[in-house]
């Protein structure tokens, strides 16, 4: 995602329905990277209710914790 040019028009929404969360890239600089995190209250309601935090985190960063989580799996 980090060294997408453009991840708001290329990364996918990673979305699980059964645990009610979502994560979308919502735009981009050269810099940074613009992330949303949406939660659903309630998976049983009718109508969805949800909460979300949205925030700004720069692509170095994005790219240090690839590297971390790739040696994790290891």
């Amino acid at each position: 995602m980090a060294t997408e040019p453009y991840p708001e028009q290329t990364v996918p929404t990673v979305q699980d329905d059964t645990a009610g969360l979502a994560v979308l890239v919502k735009g981009s600089t050269k810099a940074d990277v613009h992330l949303e995190f949406l939660v659903l209250h309630d998976l049983e309601a009718d109508l969805p209710d949800h909460d979300g935090i949205s925030f700004e985190t720069p692509r170095q960063s994005l790219v240090d914790m690839a590297h971390q989580l790739e040696e994790w799996q290891r």
